[in-house]
C-alpha cells in the first residue's frame, strides 16, 4: 500500500519576500512623503501670495471710492503690511494690518522682501535678503487708485521652491502676481 505524499509547501509567503516588498513600499512611502511636503509648502506660499496681493487690491480699491491716499507700509522684518502712520497724507490710517505668519498655520521660517524698485534684482532668500535699509516699503495709492510709488515683493517660505512675487506697477496701480524663475519675476505664466 502507498501513501499519499504530504506536499510540503504551503501557501504563504516567506519571510524573504515579506521583507522586499516592506523595503518597496519604504521606498515609495518616503519618496511621497517628500513630494507631499514639497507640494504642501508651495500651497502654502501661493495662499499667502493670493491673499497679500487681494489685501493690497482692497486697498487700492478703498482709495479709489473713498478718494482718499493710502500709504501702504511694508515690514519686511514682521512680515507685515499696514497703513503707515505718517502725517504726510495718509488718510488710511484705519486699514487693518495684515500679518502674514498669522493668516496661514505652519510659515514661522517666511521670509518676507521688497523694495520699491519693481527691477527682478531684488534678492530674498533664507541667508540673504537686500530689503532698503530700514526693513520697510512704503507704497502710495493716490485718491484716483493709481500708484504714485510702486514696489516689488517676494515672498520665500523654503529654498526647495520658488519664490514668489508680486509687482505694484506705478502709475496704473496694477498689482500683479508671479512666480521667480533664474532669479527674476515672470508674471506671464500660470500662478
Amino acid at each position: 500500500m502507498m501513501m499519499p505524499s504530504k506536499n510540503t509547501q504551503s501557501g504563504g509567503f516567506t519571510i524573504l519576500e515579506l521583507m522586499v516588498v516592506v523595503i518597496i513600499f519604504g521606498i515609495l512611502a518616503g519618496i511621497g512623503i517628500g513630494h507631499y511636503q514639497r507640494n504642501w509648502k508651495e500651497e502654502r506660499l501661493k495662499a499667502i501670495t493670493r491673499e497679500t496681493a487681494a489685501w493690497l487690491e482692497d486697498n487700492r480699491l478703498r482709495a479709489l471710492q473713498q478718494s482718499e491716499t493710502c500709504v501702504i507700509e511694508i515690514d519686511d522684518a514682521n512680515t507685515a503690511l499696514r497703513a503707515a502712520s505718517h502725517n504726510d497724507g495718509n488718510d488710511c490710517d484705519d486699514i487693518s494690518q495684515l500679518d502674514l505668519k498669522q493668516i496661514t498655520q505652519n510659515i514661522d521660517n517666511l521670509i518676507l522682501c521688497s523694495d520699491t524698485s519693481t527691477s527682478n534684482n531684488l534678492i530674498c532668500d533664507s541667508s540673504h535678503t537686500n530689503s532698503q535699509t530700514d526693513g520697510t516699503t512704503n507704497i502710495i495709492i493716490t485718491p484716483r487708485g493709481t500708484v504714485a510709488q510702486g514696489g516689488l515683493i517676494k515672498l520665500n517660505l523654503d529654498q526647495s521652491i520658488k519664490n514668489r512675487c508680486i509687482a505694484i506697477i506705478q502709475p496704473l496701480g496694477l498689482i500683479r502676481q508671479g512666480i521667480e524663475r533664474n532669479s527674476s519675476c515672470n508674471f506671464n505664466t500660470a500662478f
